[in-house]
């Protein structure tokens, strides 16, 4: 089984990108929040790899940290949690912010990422918070039992609306990431972020 893939970024796309290794591209599903963490293309870059075998299909999900993959395994344990469902969570939350939201019990929070409704927000809570207590030093947690809307804030609220005004999530990601300071508030962020999306 793959630990790892190591080689060279050949595209990127909303939900995937391609490594190129010894002749060889793996097109590789990735949470579209990391694209901004991404190198240049026909960069090295070193992807850790979760592979889903199903009957007639096998897929890859990537990861740039070994604690982003081990929190995408611990998601899929989850009875009605499916690797695309996962990933959705991971897209609109940090790993950081996940662990937060399930150790303090933040169904709300959970609920934000597609196809997560209460009642699957429950589900990952009841069946993971005991565990991620014991395991939260893995995720390098400074407080982990916080109310993780307060650290998501106003830029998470940004990113829900510029998703609400028909940008894709990625590019919301982005946006926000290269102006958001904490203090800003919501509507100066948006305002901010158009800027940018507007040079797309």
């Amino acid at each position: 089984m793959f630990d790892f893939i190591k080689g060279t970024l050949e595209e990127v796309l909303d939900d995937s990108i391609v490594v190129e290794n010894n002749g060889i591209g793996y097109r590789i599903f990735i949470p579209s929040r990391i694209l901004e963490d991404l190198p240049e293309l026909k960069k090295p870059i070193k992807i850790y790899i979760h592979m889903d075998i199903k009957e007639n299909d096998m897929s890859l999900y990537g990861f740039l940290s070994k604690d982003g993959r081990e929190l995408f395994k611990k998601l899929i344990s989850v009875s009605g949690v499916g690797p695309k469902v996962a990933m959705g969570i991971l897209s609109v939350h940090s790993s950081r912010d996940v662990v937060w939201a399930i150790i303090g019990e933040d169904g709300t929070t959970l609920s934000k990422a597609p196809g997560i409704g209460k009642k699957i927000s429950q589900r990952i809570i009841l069946e993971l918070k005991d565990k991620l207590v014991k395991e939260q030093e893995q995720f390098n947690l400074e407080e982990p039992i916080v109310n993780s809307i307060s650290r998501l804030g106003n830029r998470q609220e940004a990113i829900d609306a510029l998703v609400s005004l028909g940008y894709p999530l990625s590019q919301a990601h982005k946006a926000i990431a290269a102006i958001y300071m904490e203090e800003l508030e919501v509507e100066i962020l948006i305002k901010k972020a158009l800027k940018i999306l507007a040079t797309y």
